[in-house]
């Protein structure tokens, strides 16, 4: 099979359920941290080694993404990608049978290699496999497929978390079902390098500017995981199933706005469609930080939810667009860097502006910075028209 021509759907379909495996991962066992704490309650520093066990795949991400995306550029990639699926399922089912807390993030940190190998090559495979108009569609899928996830999964944890925090990493086994589906994949491998003047084409200004974008927006999307529930608490909700739906809530909003991007992809060029994502969160965390009911604090999540959900797929797609076909292995890892940093460091970002200025503030402040970002990218397109024209149907 030609890469590059009409793709069958179940290809699709492969990628985009590999695609929602790494955020898997972390809202099936968000639910169960109390779970897993309440096992574990006499060992010392029980409550930090639980939030130790969220994060531990995310600090392998960023440590090793970029050995993975070299291996992407040189290595065949569904066989990665097949590798990272075993290792995922596995790590899983090890961790279902963990009998300690230090085994618990062992296991995850082992885990955190798998999704970083996912992640990396599920992007980069949608990046070579489609082209034209259907480039863009299918980074929007993937963002989709995202959101969606980060929708569901949350109830499905906390349901098995009710039977037994174990479940949780049972069901995250359900990798294995994937592995002769994604070893039937199309080739890919990339081609050997293309020098010019003694020296590879790769945008490493652009690489900056979009990873710096995806960052941004993932921290800002963050703060609506970390505070919202504190912050309808001040509102005088304090639900936490409500918080659970307004998290939902934004999710399903950057999921249905992400299915549009390949439409908007078509009209307008990636520096345009970033302008609009962080405008609409600048619109949305405005209308969260000044609002004095809960109706008006989901509308404000709803409208931020297609910020999020534009970002994600624009950024894939202007990065991994641009980048010569022999490096975008490394480009892949650079945006799954820049993706995971964002929830690594969100706790560290938002601490000092909560504990001095409140939830609202902060919300208002986070927003200010999205408009200024918003602001200098429409500079940024009328000083320097962008060369990324809309996508009729052509790269």
């Amino acid at each position: 099979m030609k890469v590059g021509t009409k793709q069958p759907r179940w290809i699709m379909a492969v990628l985009l359920a590999a695609s929602a495996l790494p955020i898997m991962q972390a809202v099936l066992v968000a639910p169960a941290l109390s779970s897993i704490h309440d096992s574990f309650n006499g060992v010392s520093n029980a409550k930090l080694l639980v939030r130790v066990v969220l994060v531990a795949p995310t600090i392998s991400i960023i440590a090793l993404a970029p050995l993975i995306g070299i291996l992407a550029d040189r290595l065949e990639r569904t066989a990665i990608l097949g590798s990272g699926l075993l290792v995922y399922a596995l790590s899983a089912l090890a961790a279902s049978y963990a009998q300690n807390l230090e085994q618990l993030i062992a296991i995850r940190l082992i885990m955190g290699v798998s999704v970083a190998a996912i992640m990396i090559c599920a992007s980069l495979l949608i990046g070579s496999y489609f082209e034209g108009s259907d480039r863009p569609k299918a980074f929007g899928a993937q963002s989709a497929t995202i959101g969606f996830s980060g929708a569901i999964f949350p109830v499905v944890g906390g349901a098995l978390a009710s039977a037994s925090w174990r479940y949780v990493f049972v069901a995250c086994a359900a990798a294995l079902l994937l592995i002769p589906a994604a070893m039937r994949l199309p080739p890919s491998r990339a081609r050997p390098a293309v020098r010019v003047n003694g020296e590879l084409r790769f945008p490493n200004g652009l690489s900056i500017l979009v990873c710096g974008l995806l960052l941004l927006g993932m921290l800002a999307m963050y703060l609506t995981t970390i505070q919202i529930a504190f912050h309808l608490s001040e509102l005088g909700m304090p639900s936490p199933p409500l918080a659970g739906f307004a998290i939902g809530s934004a999710s399903l909003s950057a999921a249905i706005c992400a299915l549009f991007y390949g439409w908007l992809r078509s009209e307008l060029s990636f520096t345009q469609i970033a302008a609009i994502s962080f405008a609409a969160i600048w619109i949305g965390y405005s209308i969260v930080g000044l609002a004095s009911n809960v109706t008006l604090a989901f509308s404000g999540l709803v409208i931020a939810g297609c910020g999020f959900g534009l970002n994600l797929p624009n950024c894939m797609n202007w990065l991994l667009g641009n980048a010569p076909a022999s490096l975008r292995g490394r480009a892949s890892a650079a945006l799954t860097m820049a993706m995971f940093a964002g929830q690594l460091l969100s706790p560290f970002a938002y601490d000092p502006l909560l504990a001095q200025f409140g939830s609202a503030v902060t919300f208002v402040i986070t927003g200010s910075v999205c408009f200024v970002v918003a602001v200098l990218l429409v500079a940024g397109q009328l000083v320097w028209p962008s060369k990324a024209v809309p996508v009729r149907g052509t790269t």
